[in-house]
């Protein structure tokens, strides 16, 4: 999305020095492609971190759902019995790992195609001056 605003920049300022052949046009479309360059700096950095902090979030839930069930057989007072106690472990995590192997591939192919049909909708934005 916002490759292309600074593609269509850059293609207005070549335009431009072909056709005005002078040099007040440099400041202008300077400013401009930083501010596209800032806006996308900033989006790619939020987008990564928040992507991050959920993704970790979700690979150790497993972790979190055995460590409940560990807590609550604990607190009701009952036997931890080691043998039952590693089989939870191993159903969760089978369950956990084949669950996450599936949302990673969805999620992925998911923000591909939100991100192809925004490309689409920035070209079909593009207007000519």
């Amino acid at each position: 999305m916002y490759n292309d605003q600074r593609i269509k920049l850059i293609s207005d300022m070549v335009n431009g020095i072909r056709t005005i052949k002078s040099y007040g046009w440099e400041n202008h479309y300077k400013q401009k492609i930083e501010e596209a360059r800032s806006k996308q700096s900033k989006f790619i950095w939020r987008v990564n971190f928040l992507s991050s902090l959920g993704l970790t979030i979700f690979n150790n839930f497993g972790f979190y759902a055995f460590l409940a069930i560990i807590l609550c057989t604990y607190w009701r007072g009952a036997d931890m019995n080691a043998g039952e106690m590693m089989a939870i472990l191993s159903i969760l995590f089978f369950l956990f790992m084949s669950v996450n192997g599936i949302m990673v591939y969805a999620l992925n192919t998911t923000f591909q195609f939100f991100g192809v049909m925004a490309r689409i909708g920035d070209v079909f934005k593009l207007s000519e001056h």
